[in-house]
């Protein structure tokens, strides 16, 4: 479970981040426009895939569920890695225009660091309650029959 969640979260990171930096180059006149077509079609595929992957998970079962999953992932993701490009060419120095330096002095700052440990802790307060939430109500109440229903 462990490697699963840090090498997805690996993985996702290496697709998202740079199709957005991207984004933010090649469309310039019409960034909110294309950052907004992109974030609707995050969400939709976070309203869909829950609910294809449950119909799949009871159809057949978690072993070939996961591996149409995974095989899904591979043919839709690979094919348009090809056209994730720079629009900026790379320097000399292997740098991009936009990137020639980072400025990291807010983390010397203590309300930074006031902001950014307030935000572990909203996020625990959020996350671990939504992970618990489903079993513990299944624990509780196994005998309903749908138990998300009343969630």
């Amino acid at each position: 479970m462990l490697t699963q969640g840090v090498l997805y979260a690996i993985g996702g990171s290496m697709l998202y981040w740079p199709t957005l930096i991207y984004l933010g180059e090649w469309f310039i006149k019409r960034k909110g426009l294309a950052l907004g077509i992109t974030f609707a079609g995050i969400g939709a595929g976070g309203v869909a895939i829950p609910l294809v992957m449950d119909w799949a998970l009871h159809r057949y079962g978690v072993k070939t569920a996961l591996q149409i999953w995974a095989v899904s992932l591979v043919v839709l993701t690979a094919p348009p890695l090809y056209f994730v490009k720079s629009r900026i060419p790379p320097t000399f120095e292997g740098r991009t225009a936009w990137n020639k330096g980072i400025d990291l002095s807010f983390l010397e700052q203590p309300i930074f660091w006031f902001m950014e440990i307030g935000n572990v802790f909203q996020g625990i307060g959020l996350f671990i309650p939504i992970i618990f939430l489903p079993s513990m109500f299944s624990i509780d109440n196994a005998h309903c029959t749908s138990p998300p229903i009343p969630l």
